[in-house]
């Protein structure tokens, strides 16, 4: 079976085996026991000290002049817009107005209100503080060590292409500690055929485990972590260091992008996280605030913040967003670096997609049920106040679904409005409306991302049917959290 295995990759260890930096070669694999390795980290995160943020009031100021701004032009929208739907339903399509009844009208104003409030308004907010923002990077000076932490499991067909990318990496002074979280297939073989510090732990412990057991055997002052199902760009870690200007930047955000987004599934992901990242990252670096969530395929933090903190910590499987939150708590800034750019793919069916999601919209339900103290706590900035409780908790899973139990609801409006053609020539103008505010928003971010391709250009004037689809995901999700329904790394 061994010889088999062999064969079957040799052309993926011939390449690993030659590849070259200045990493330690001296380290050999070590097997590890699960007692050992939870010795040392203590997992569990400790008790924070009182929050204490620090702000830039130039950059405050700048903020609060956004929000006059965005709440003035989403009044202008919510005033003249229906004046303007109705102007273009009676000359373009010819429908008389008023021919349906009052209460059908009211509903309309009320949905076409829910919209703007929830969806134009923190768009407009978000799009100033967007243009607002800026990226400090310190050039010169020492260049710390790194150490380069990457977990695996089960990844046999994809984490040679995340070795192999190593190579390239534009950096003096690294190491790479693979953790192989007791994998069942050809992970380990692959692992052992490059010149990397390998863990292995004996049986599968879960993600943060496996960073733990990363981080005890680092020797790097900043730690960066990455996925085996992802590669980095080769000047990642210097972006990503760069992004430590002051000693209060507990942790560094990069950037994740779909490799080859071929399919309409894939572009529409693409798009997701570029508008998540271009345009939500950079708006909530303009508003004065700290980075909600350190991706896991690239993001770096102080090591000793990290041994402070006690590692990552099992209580969600959504370690990264959790980790993050509880660097912010202790007083420290997470910051965007959008150069530092980690390639990953993305799932490419519906089925692996509600999987991944479930996963990750539970984690995020169970770390603000962790730190619920963060929501609306006034001392943490813009990030408890507007990011955490409104965008990700209101208008990410409230909103969501209830815009996805009031869509269905149109039919019926439109066979009890007693005009049912001309209802719906209004009702597909004011779903026009929407989807066009929806393509602009992404087509921004594609602008800002440079990355104004007419696939995903294309993809962007459509992309309602898979938002809806999330907002499924979502409900899914909050009902699963509500029954307690077991979740893992895997999905």
């Amino acid at each position: 079976m061994w010889g088999t295995a062999v064969n079957r990759y040799q052309p993926a260890m011939r390449t690993l085996c030659g590849l070259t930096c200045n990493w330690d070669r001296s380290t050999k694999m070590r097997f590890i026991d699960p007692a050992e390795s939870s010795d040392q980290v203590e997992l569990g995160h400790q008790r924070h000290p009182s929050m204490n943020f620090r702000r830039d009031w130039r950059v405050t100021l700048s903020g609060i002049g956004i929000l006059i701004w965005a709440s003035l032009l989403t009044a202008a929208i919510l005033i003249y817009g229906p004046r303007f739907i109705g102007s273009l339903s009676s000359t373009i399509l010819s429908i008389p107005p008023y021919q349906t009844p009052v209460w059908i009208g009211r509903v309309l104003f009320a949905f076409y209100t829910f919209f703007v409030l929830t969806a134009c308004f923190p768009f407009l907010l978000n799009l100033g503080w967007m243009f607002i923002s800026r990226f400090q990077s310190q050039t010169g000076g020492s260049v710390p060590f790194v150490s380069l932490i990457i977990p695996a499991f089960n990844e046999e067909h994809c984490i040679h292409r995340s070795l192999e990318a190593l190579r390239h990496i534009d950096y003096p002074a690294f190491e790479v500690i693979v953790v192989n979280d007791g994998s069942t297939d050809f992970t380990f073989s692959l692992i052992e055929s490059a010149f990397v510090k390998c863990i292995h732990l004996r049986r599968n412990q879960g993600k943060a485990a496996a960073l733990n057991a990363g981080i005890a055997r680092a020797k790097g002052a900043i730690v960066v972590f990455s996925d085996s199902d992802s590669w980095l760009h080769p000047m990642a870690l210097r972006h990503l260091v760069q992004g430590f200007t002051d000693p209060s930047i507990g942790a560094v955000s990069g950037t994740v992008e779909i490799a080859h987004p071929s399919t309409l599934l894939k572009r529409w992901q693409s798009l997701e996280y570029i508008y998540g990242q271009f345009l939500v990252k950079a708006a909530q670096m303009g508003s004065g605030s700290t980075v909600a969530i350190c991706p896991g395929p690239v993001c770096a933090y102080r090591r000793d913040l990290l041994l402070t903190m006690g590692g990552f910590s099992g209580r969600t499987i959504t370690e990264d967003f959790d980790a993050t939150l509880e660097i912010v708590k202790r007083g420290h800034r997470v910051v965007y670096a959008p150069r530092a750019i980690a390639y990953t793919e993305a799932p490419a069916s519906w089925s692996t997609l509600k999987h991944q999601r479930l996963r990750w919209f539970r984690g995020h339900l169970q770390a603000f049920r962790v730190h619920r103290d963060l929501l609306g706590n006034f001392r943490a900035g813009a990030l408890s106040i507007y990011w955490l409780p409104i965008y990700y908790l209101f208008l990410g899973y409230g909103c969501g679904i209830i815009e996805m139990v009031a869509i269905p609801a149109f039919p019926l409006l439109i066979l009890a409005s007693g005009n049912p053609w001309g209802m719906l020539q209004v009702t597909a103008l004011y779903m026009l409306f929407a989807e066009l505010f929806v393509m602009t928003g992404c087509v921004i971010a594609l602008w800002r991302a440079r990355r104004m391709g007419i696939g995903l250009i294309a993809a962007a004037f459509i992309i309602y049917p898979y938002l809806y689809y999330l907002n499924w995901v979502r409900l899914r999700a909050v009902v699963n959290e509500a029954r307690g329904k077991m979740a893992t790394w895997s999905g």
